[in-house]
């Protein structure tokens, strides 16, 4: 994906190209969905019957390596798990297209009875082939960029860095977030 086409060039239907695009994000997310609720067949409804998973370093049918990673995850003290789309980027090429999701995990886990929290960020690097008019993922490679595991009793609540993050804007309820403060300055004219 380092050399991307130019997909605004003479010829290209954008609206097509916007609407397939969202399609792949739809399955790229489901899937993030699927693993999260640990929901095998949502998850799975986002690769072709015939996909294939590369995952530290093997190459594995789809069908067979999601719903025996989501029952390690279950056996191996996960409780909860989410990921979170960051960047993506997709290039369509026809009934093809290749699609770069960055993503950051969090998962609470139990290593020898002590809770602790992994944070993995890394990038879903899927092939998609569209057939019978339906994007689904052919081939995923997953990519770790770092990970990294605290032990949350280790982190002090009242550290420098926390408090910077408290000396920030802060989420309210209605009508005091940020978000409405800035639709009545929109209304109202004002500039801010």
């Amino acid at each position: 994906m380092a050399e991307q086409r130019d997909q605004r060039e003479p010829g290209i239907d954008r609206v097509q190209l916007l609407l397939d695009k969202q399609d792949i994000y739809d399955a790229v997310v489901r899937y993030c969905r699927g693993f999260d609720r640990f929901d095998e067949k949502l998850a799975l409804a986002s690769f072709h019957d015939d996909a294939v998973v590369n995952y530290n370093g093997y190459e594995v049918p789809a069908a067979e390596w999601l719903p025996s990673s989501i029952a390690f995850a279950r056996s191996g003290g996960v409780r909860e798990c989410t990921h979170h789309i960051c960047n993506h980027i997709v290039d369509v090429d026809g009934d093809v297209a290749l699609s770069e999701a960055s993503y950051l995990a969090f998962t609470p886990v139990e290593i020898e009875g002590r809770a602790l929290d992994l944070w993995v960020a890394g990038r879903l690097v899927d092939r998609f082939e569209r057939r019978d008019g339906v994007w689904r993922i052919a081939h995923r490679t997953t990519v770790y960029d770092w990970k990294r595991m605290y032990d949350p009793a280790t982190v002090a609540g009242g550290s420098a860095y926390l408090a910077g993050l408290d000396a920030g804007v802060q989420g309210a309820p209605f009508p005091d977030d940020i978000t409405y403060l800035l639709a009545v300055t929109r209304r109202d004219g004002a500039n801010g």
